[in-house]
């Protein structure tokens, strides 16, 4: 899906959220080490990497998760009903099941919740800025967690 369909469903997710007291979460997924893989194996590979792991990521990943692309290395998903902690389990099984590829990803997931992230779009997509940031601090591939204090 596109980023303004997304924005859409997380606009929707956050008054059902209110309604039904019920968390959700927004998780990021990064493949940071893209241009390098570009660069050592040429497009081909790499457009064929991008395949296999958008199917790796749908199979750890449930059907009512929504998916949307950022950029050609970024993908934002709104899980629906699912707790941070939940979402840190989905991030584990896809990390997991990308190490099958014959070449290494680099994996940066950063993981917000709403309310605890923040209670508008703007917030959470913010809270998700600031994971990626302290992730590519520490040196990238791992999951990051933010939740305001």
């Amino acid at each position: 899906y596109t980023m303004p369909f997304l924005h859409q469903q997380v606009k929707l997710e956050i008054k059902r959220a209110e309604r039904y007291s019920r968390p959700f979460t927004m998780m990021l997924i990064q493949l940071s080490n893209m241009d390098e893989l570009n660069s050592n194996y040429g497009r081909i590979v790499l457009l064929n990497l991008l395949r296999e792991l958008g199917k790796i990521i749908n199979e750890g990943t449930r059907v009512t998760d929504i998916p949307a692309r950022q950029s050609e290395a970024e993908l934002l998903f709104l899980l629906p009903e699912t707790r941070i902690e939940d979402a840190g389990i989905i991030a584990d099984r896809i990390r997991k099941n990308a190490e099958r590829f014959k070449y290494k990803l680099r994996l940066n997931i950063c993981l917000v919740e709403y309310p605890r992230s923040g209670s508008v779009f703007e917030d959470l997509f913010a809270g998700l800025t600031v994971a990626m940031s302290r992730c590519i601090e520490k040196g990238g591939d791992k999951t990051i967690s933010f939740i305001r204090e």
